[in-house]
């Protein structure tokens, strides 16, 4: 293809050593412009790959430019310098995008789509550090299901309630079920005026969401509130990514401090300050099949009340949670996998646990090796500056405490 119509540029040995040689002894016996030699040598001396749609373009500027006298080696310099442009990936569309100020501490964003369901997680980016109370450094709640709804000029953000479906084909039975129990309202504001979907959310970022006053109040520490005053976003840290944006806020509460746990771990046990993380996560696409729990799985289970079983089931139907992770080719015993279990070792946790934590982790490999999936699962350090919060993540999470505690998995 690429000889006879100077379309295809290819890196593999086999191309190179027949363009090589082929250039070398003069057996290619068709016509090469100035500009395509330029592409020529830039690849069999290793430069980058010019793509399609610009290499004729920038060749016919080259032939041009040469016709005129243009020196050879500043035509390879500049389509050298075309061509590092042209390998520059596209940016990545964000998730939620983001309109952040700093200077008014808010956090503003542009609903991508309405009535689109995704994931909400709350995560605690710092905590208390105790093992009584429990609220860890790096714990997360539990995901909620939501959607952005827009009634007129306002924007509604509406928890489904996941406990009650009818799984059915039928429309109208699985809407009868969804009827049946109430969903939730988490948040509201107005769409910014001129904007399609510009909603300020900054009143949302700043609620109790992985229910912090709730735990002191359980455990026996009093009863704290939610201080606005000496609470707020921070925009700097406001992320988006292809699959999932975050945000974070500083939440302080005020109580008695007459719990002993308090008064064992804050620097004031009258007044506890800790980041709260935000993570609005894209569903994964369709495609996952799920699996029946089975109690001698050795694992735990989620889930829900399906009106749609037959009337001799039990609606109460447990599924296990589970990776999707699927083999290259389905139908071997023994494959290499799509997308591999990554697991990443906090870069906080001291030798020699560190290394004993990776050495173990990766045992896990050999069980999945043994099951058929080639590569299926690894462990590794978390790479430099990664947070334990980041919802893109499977974390081993080293989490410091007043007082001795034990070592724990969950997902």
């Amino acid at each position: 293809g690429f000889l006879s119509a100077h379309v295809v540029y290819e890196r593999s040995a086999t191309f190179l050593t027949t363009l090589g040689a082929g250039l070398g002894a003069g057996a290619v016996r068709l016509y090469r412009s100035p500009g395509e030699r330029v592409w020529d040598a830039l690849l069999l001396n290793g430069g980058p790959r010019p793509t399609l749609r610009r290499m004729p373009r920038i060749c016919a500027k080259l032939n041009s430019s040469m016709a005129s006298g243009f020196p050879m080696r500043f035509a390879a310099r500049l389509v050298l310098v075309f061509a590092l442009f042209s390998l520059i990936p596209p940016a990545h569309a964000a998730f939620i995008p983001i309109q952040a100020n700093p200077d008014s501490g808010k956090v503003l964003i542009d609903v991508p789509a309405w009535n689109q369901p995704f994931l909400m997680v709350a995560t605690l980016e710092n905590a208390l550090g105790s093992n009584d109370i429990g609220l860890d450094r790096a714990a997360n709640g539990n995901p909620l299901l939501v959607e952005f709804r827009r009634v007129g000029q306002k924007a509604f953000l509406v928890q489904r309630n996941t406990a009650f479906v009818a799984d059915s084909s039928d429309p109208d039975e699985a809407r009868a079920a969804k009827d049946a129990f109430a969903e939730s309202v988490l948040w509201a504001g107005p769409i910014q005026a001129g904007t399609p979907a510009r909603v300020d959310i900054s009143a949302l970022l700043l609620a109790d969401w992985v229910g912090v006053a709730e735990r002191l109040q359980a455990t026996e520490q009093g009863s704290y509130r939610l201080d606005g005053e000496r609470s707020s976003v921070v925009p700097d840290e406001a992320r988006s990514f292809p699959d999932n944006s975050d945000f974070t806020a500083l939440l302080t509460f005020t109580g008695p401090g007459q719990g002993p746990f308090v008064q064992q771990i804050a620097a004031n046990p009258q007044i506890l300050s800790v980041k709260q993380r935000i993570s609005f996560v894209r569903l994964p696409a369709a495609g996952f099949t799920p699996r029946a729990y089975h109690p001698a799985s050795g694992g735990y289970s989620i889930g829900r009340y399906d009106f749609a079983q037959p009337i001799s089931s039990n609606i109460d139907v447990r599924l296990q949670p589970r990776f999707r992770l699927q083999k290259t080719d389905p139908n071997a015993a023994r494959s290499t996998v799509v997308q591999p279990i990554v697991f990443y070792l906090d870069r906080g946790t001291p030798e020699p646990i560190r290394s004993a934590l990776l050495e173990r982790a990766n045992w896990w490999g050999e069980a999945f090796e043994a099951a058929g999936f080639i590569g299926g699962f690894r462990a590794e350090l978390a790479p430099p500056g990664m947070s334990m919060s980041d919802a893109r993540y499977n974390t081993i999470t080293w989490t410091h405490r007043a007082t001795r505690g034990w070592s724990y998995g969950g997902g």
